[in-house]
């Protein structure tokens, strides 16, 4: 009789070590963070869902057009178009979360520039936040970006992982994640002088 077969036990390599360890912040996550950040996830999809882009993008067109057209006229057609788009952005996302419903998260899926957004946002709003609200000097802020940069940081990383639930619509999520990088980092950069200069 032949034996059965035993289970390898090698571990997966999209399989992380526990958060709250060096390994998982040192070797692994960098590791996976690099990898999807030269060929992003939706690089090595098949088919890119291009008429959900633009789907998105007409609802938001109505909702805008049609709120401005009811608040400003008391349009009934506005009305119309603001429930119209509204309607849309909502079965939109709805179908789209909904396609990923069940599927386990996965590091290979990780959205890079999400993270990489979080993790800009929280250093200069570190940096620049004490001293644009509250009139501090700069050098405040040079210790509270640290705080700013580790929070964006963990938040990165959930949010390049619940990307994945966005489904088709995560490629237009890292479009706007990107160009929200170069505004928060140009903006950074133009904060500096100013605040470096009173």
């Amino acid at each position: 009789m032949p034996l059965p077969e035993t289970m390898t036990t090698e571990p997966s390599p999209n399989l992380p070590p526990p958060f709250w360890t060096a390994e998982y912040h040192l070797p692994f996550f960098p590791r996976r963070f690099w990898a999807n950040l030269k060929k992003h996830p939706d690089s090595r999809k098949k088919h890119v869902f291009f008429e959900i882009p633009i789907a998105l993008v007409v609802c938001a067109l109505m909702l805008a057009w049609g709120l401005s057209s009811a608040t400003q006229q008391d349009s009934p057609t506005g009305w119309l178009l603001t429930l119209l788009g509204a309607g849309g952005l909502i079965a939109l996302v709805a179908v789209c979360v909904s396609s990923t419903a069940g599927v386990p998260l996965n590091y290979s899926e990780f959205e890079p520039w999400s993270f990489l957004f979080l993790v800009c946002l929280g250093f200069f709003g570190g940096l620049l936040g004490p001293g644009i609200f509250l009139k501090l000097p700069l050098g405040v802020g040079l210790v509270l970006s640290l705080s700013g940069l580790a929070l964006g940081y963990l938040t990165g990383i959930k949010a390049g992982l619940w990307a994945q639930r966005l489904g088709p619509l995560r490629a237009f999520f890292a479009l706007i994640a990107g160009l929200g990088i170069v505004v928060v980092v140009g903006s950074g950069i133009i904060g500096i002088f100013i605040l470096a200069n009173h």
